[in-house]
């Protein structure tokens, strides 16, 4: 068995109080103002798990957590 060993990024909402530092981390986009309620919006799918965001977050609310699967 090999196992893999990936990660992803996940926002926990009741963290965050949205003051935008992360968006100017994300280069894919993947974290953005939503100029109609000034709420920072994930979007997972275009999120690269780079870890930027975790880093500068000062509320840490922008977390990295290990997927395991197996190949």
């Amino acid at each position: 068995k090999i196992t893999p060993v990936a990660q992803k990024v996940s926002k926990d909402e009741d963290s965050c109080v949205h003051c935008g530092v992360c968006t100017a981390m994300c280069r894919p986009r993947a974290l953005e103002i939503d100029r109609a309620t000034w709420k920072v919006r994930f979007d997972s799918e275009k999120c690269v798990a780079c870890g930027l965001c975790v880093k500068v977050c000062p509320v840490k609310a922008m977390e990295t957590q290990l997927e395991n699967g197996i190949l």
